[in-house]
Parts: C-alpha cells; sequence; structure tokens
C-alpha cells in the first residue's frame, strides 16, 4: 500500500511569465529545513525579461547585484542541482506550483539535470478554496489566493509577499490551517486554538462578515505572526509596545 509523497513548499520568482522565463529567485521549505538561492545575473537571460514581472518580485530592490546588503548569489547549476536533491520524490505545494515546475524543469533539463519530483503538484489555495466550500463559510469576493487565504483566517500581509521563501511560509501557514480540524459555531465565528503551528497563539476568524473588509487585526493576532514568521518586520508601535527594537 503506497503512502502519500513528503510534501515541500516551493516558489520561485522569474524574469517574466513567458515559457523562456528565467528564475532568479528559488525558495523551498522541506522537513530538513529551509533553503533560499538566488541566482547570479550572468547565469541569467534578461533580454526577454517583463519589467512588470521584475517589480513584483523586488528585483533591483534584492538581486545582489544591485544591493550589496543582501546574501551572495549562486550559479544557477549548483541551485539546481540542490533543488533537484530536495524535492526527489516530493510532492510540490504552493500557491499555482505547476507554474515553478514547468520554470525549474525546463532549466534543469538546459543543464543536463533530470527533475524526478512527485508528478502531481499540490495547489494550495485551491485546496483552502475546497476547504472554505466544505465548511459553510463565506467565500472571498474574487478566487485569488491572499483573498481566499484571508478567508481561512491567514493574513498574507504578514508574510514578505512576492519573495520567494516569503510565499513559502504564507502557503505552508495556510495548508496547516485547512488540513487541521477546527470546531465552529452556528455562527460561522470560530477561535482557533493552534497550538500545533504556533505555540501558545490563538486565531480568531471572524466567517460571518467578508474577510476583506476586516481589519488585519480582527483577522490575525499580532501574537501568533511573530511567533508564525519572527523573521518578519514588525510595525513600531507594535514594537513599542512592547519595548523592543
Amino acid at each position: 500500500m503506497s503512502s502519500d509523497p513528503e510534501i515541500v513548499f516551493i516558489d520561485t520568482e522569474t524574469t517574466s511569465l513567458r515559457p523562456d522565463r528565467r528564475i532568479w529567485e528559488i525558495g523551498l521549505i522541506a522537513a530538513t529545513g529551509v533553503e533560499v538561492w538566488t541566482i547570479r545575473l550572468d547565469d541569467l537571460d534578461m533580454g526577454n525579461a517583463d519589467p512588470d514581472a521584475l517589480k513584483i518580485g523586488g528585483f533591483y530592490d534584492r538581486h545582489p547585484a544591485f544591493a550589496t546588503d543582501m546574501p551572495e548569489a549562486v550559479d544557477e547549476y549548483s541551485a539546481l542541482l540542490a533543488v533537484e536533491a530536495a524535492t526527489r520524490g516530493k510532492q510540490l505545494a504552493g500557491s499555482n506550483p505547476a507554474f515553478d515546475a514547468e520554470g525549474l524543469a525546463a532549466r534543469m533539463r538546459a543543464h543536463g539535470i533530470l527533475p524526478s519530483w512527485h508528478y502531481k503538484p499540490l495547489d494550495v489555495p485551491d485546496l483552502a478554496y475546497g476547504w472554505l466550500l466544505g465548511s459553510g463559510r463565506p467565500l472571498p469576493v474574487a478566487r485569488k489566493s491572499d483573498l481566499i487565504a484571508m478567508a481561512c483566517g491567514v493574513n498574507p500581509a504578514r508574510h514578505a509577499r512576492h519573495t520567494a521563501i516569503g510565499d513559502c511560509f504564507l502557503f505552508q501557514d495556510l495548508y496547516r490551517v485547512v488540513t487541521s480540524y477546527w470546531p465552529t459555531d452556528e455562527n460561522f465565528i470560530a477561535e482557533r486554538a493552534v497550538h500545533l503551528l504556533w505555540p501558545g497563539a490563538t486565531i480568531t476568524a471572524c466567517c460571518n462578515r467578508n474577510p476583506a473588509d476586516l481589519p488585519r487585526d480582527e483577522l490575525i493576532t499580532t501574537d501568533m505572526q511573530r511567533t508564525a514568521c519572527p523573521s518578519q518586520p514588525r510595525d513600531e508601535k507594535e514594537a513599542s509596545a512592547d519595548g523592543q527594537p
């Protein structure tokens, strides 16, 4: 009897959405740890780069060729070799992970590397949307990943969106929420104990209103986010309240 494959959360930042896009940043969360690779500029073909795609991913703000305070970039071959080893036989999960798999597979094959992850990727926002339907909770006004996450009680604003590893953490958090059991009352207002996800934290989701209309602190508590994503910057008001820088 076969078992489900191990899940690896993955995300890439790319130079465009075209089939010939290049991947300049890779984020990955596996059972063995968290990894981030930034590809050296001289390994990227920027001739077909889309300025909008570069802006969304913060390419010129975050790539080591332009931001000297960022970690050192690596050559594409070494990064892809490491990704292949980390994903071998595992299921890729994230937001539209088929997009990431397609881009990674194309570049791997260009280097003579054979991708060998599980054939069926797991789209976490799609899974979460089904969870909302099955639980009877109000659906977001549009089927967008940020709105789906908010409807499930996970606030994207507390994650480093459109960075490869920030998106990995966001959809890992969303996956954990929708694959856990949360009892609710008849008013669809659930206070969810999430000690298995974020020790000592509680999330309160007011699901009887449109999540897009709620202030972020009604969707997700500050203490939970500090535990879940301690590397993310905090509001100055939050920092001064507890006397920490």
